[in-house]
């Protein structure tokens, strides 16, 4: 088993390093679900009071060059999907199919 981190490859192989910071705000009926689909990192869940959920990204992005790192910034942008009955809710990360459930 092979335990490997970004801090473990040499720069050279990893690019420039950015750094893009992204929310989300939207109402949520009571009594409904939320599904999250995170492709890498680490979740933090806070809950709070109110009819809303709110989704606050941090990504780091290596990179050769700004244009690059722009390019996924945008093709990973927070995103909220309603469906069901209850108007459950399906967060993501990726222009991947999410289903709700």
């Amino acid at each position: 088993m092979f335990n490997i981190d970004d801090g473990d490859w040499p720069p050279f192989l990893r690019g420039e390093t950015f750094t893009f910071d992204d929310q989300l705000e939207q109402a949520l009926t009571p009594g409904s679900t939320l599904k999250i689909t995170n492709d890498r990192g680490a979740i933090n869940l806070n809950v709070g009071d109110g009819d809303k959920i709110k989704v606050m990204v941090r990504k780091t992005v290596h990179a050769d060059n700004q244009s690059s790192a722009d390019k996924y910034n945008q093709d990973t942008k927070p995103q909220t999907q309603s469906g069901g009955a209850n108007d459950d809710r399906s967060t993501r990360t990726r222009e991947s199919p999410v289903t709700t459930g």
